[in-house]
């Protein structure tokens, strides 16, 4: 299947909406990569770039006690916005000094020491990073929570 061009506005017209949700992989990425060269952008660029990204999740963040994950986003991203807020500049206006890849699912029951989430930043903040992070993901719940549990009382 093949997603139609866009519309004039850059949104994907109403009726083909459906279609984009089910086209596979490979036509997603031919458009995503289109869209990239459109912005005047280097496909190949931006794939150098995600893997650099990716080599430099060197520190890792553990459960503290066993228990159920759960994650509270906005917390998460309340961190990262916080460090991000200290490299703005005018030649540089949304840095990405600090990142997260959570890799336990919410609601997974992990052990204690269970790696929760991989995360890269500068070394002069690091120590900061690590303390403010750990305090918004590495305590699991003791009771799973979520709208992918459900209990039966009785």
């Amino acid at each position: 299947m093949e997603l139609s061009t866009v519309d004039r506005t850059g949104h994907i017209p109403e009726n083909l909406r459906s279609h984009a949700a089910t086209a596979p992989p490979q036509v997603l990425c031919r458009h995503f990569e289109q869209n990239l060269r459109d912005q005047g952008a280097d496909p190949d660029e931006f794939y150098k770039l995600v893997a650099a990204i990716r080599i430099r999740h060197d520190h890792y963040l553990f459960a503290e006690r066993s228990g159920f994950c759960s994650y509270d986003l906005a917390a998460i991203r309340d961190v990262l916005l916080g460090f991000q807020k200290l490299y703005v500049a005018d030649d540089c206006q949304f840095p990405d000094p600090v990142g997260i890849k959570l890799v336990q699912q919410p609601g997974t029951y992990v052990e204690k020491g269970t790696v929760l989430a991989s995360f890269r930043s500068p070394e002069s903040i690091f120590e900061s990073v690590q303390r403010k992070l750990e305090a918004v993901i590495c305590t699991p719940v003791q009771t799973p929570c979520g709208p992918t549990i459900e209990g039966i009382n009785g």
